[in-house]
C-alpha cells in the first residue's frame, strides 16, 4: 500500500496511513467472508489497472510489494491450472494456453501486458 501511495497527488498522501489501516481491519475481521480465489477472479482486468498502472508510475523505484502481488498472481493461476480449476477470467482460455508454454510466465506477463 505504501508503494501505490507514493504515486497519489500530494493532496491525498496525507489520508493513505488512515485509509491503509482501515482497509487492513476489514481484511483482519473474520466476519467478513471475501475469499482469496474472489480476490484473484478476474486478475487478467485487475492486474493492469491495479498494479501494472502503480509499477509504471513508479518509474525505476524498487517495489517488492506490487512485484509479489505481481508474482503471486502468476503463481495462483499456475496453481490452479496444474491441477484442473477452472478460473474465473474473462481470459481464461488465453490463461491456461499461457500456462502451456514453454516459458509459462513469460506468456502470462505478456498476456496482461506487464
Amino acid at each position: 500500500m505504501q508503494e501505490a501511495a507514493e504515486t497519489l497527488p500530494e493532496t491525498v498522501r496525507g489520508q493513505t496511513d488512515a485509509y491503509a489501516a482501515a482497509l487492513i481491519e476489514r481484511f483482519e475481521n473474520p466476519n467478513l467472508h471475501h475469499r482469496l480465489d474472489q480476490i484473484a477472479m478476474d486478475g487478467s482486468q485487475k492486474l493492469p489497472i491495479r498494479i501494472l498502472a502503480t509499477l509504471k508510475d513508479r518509474g525505476d523505484k524498487p517495489s517488492p510489494g506490487l512485484q509479489a502481488a505481481l508474482s503471486a498472481w502468476v503463481g495462483f493461476v499456475r496453481s490452479q491450472v496444474a491441477v484442473g480449476t477452472p478460473l474465473n477470467d474473462p481470459e481464461a482460455e488465453r490463461l491456461v494456453a499461457a500456462c502451456a508454454a514453454s516459458d509459462p510466465v513469460a506468456e502470462l506477463h505478456k498476456l496482461i501486458g506487464a
